[in-house]
């Protein structure tokens, strides 16, 4: 059974800021959305982990080779 649990930006410091200066026209934007997030998740394995791999087949390309030596 495998636990997990991840967490981004948990104190908010994924924030967007612009300035702008022109002539007569001064802009200051700060844009802070809501980056903080949390996920859980659980992965449970079940069945036999210890499968016996497949057996070892001859190919008929396996078999041509086999007679040309």
């Amino acid at each position: 059974m495998k636990l997990r649990l991840s967490v981004d930006d948990i104190f908010l410091t994924n924030h967007w800021e612009g300035k702008l200066q022109y002539q007569n026209v001064n802009l200051q934007v700060v844009n802070r959305y809501t980056s903080r997030r949390a996920s859980f998740s659980l992965s449970y394995n079940f069945g036999n982990q210890n499968v016996k791999s497949a057996r070892n087949r001859n190919t008929a390309t396996d078999d041509l080779k086999n007679r040309a030596n």
